[in-house]
């Protein structure tokens, strides 16, 4: 399945840069899965606050077109 027409984003609302769980790998792990399978690029946007609100709050607010993504 390809979508050329779309900008695909995948959204993360983690603070990733203090987490050294595995979490920012895990989340351009998941772009390049997703990459593969659009046949389109990935990109990941951080939208981190404290209690992740950005995030979802620009997740909630995206086109219903399917091309963002939250992780």
């Amino acid at each position: 399945m390809s979508l050329p027409n779309l900008r695909h984003q995948l959204l993360t609302p983690f603070l990733l840069a203090l987490f050294t769980s595995g979490l920012p790998s895990a989340a351009a792990a998941q772009a390049g899965m997703l990459k593969q399978r659009l046949g389109t690029p990935m990109l990941v946007e951080n939208r981190a606050d404290a209690d992740c609100s950005l995030g979802m709050d620009a997740l909630a607010k995206a086109a219903p077109d399917g091309s963002t993504t939250g992780f």
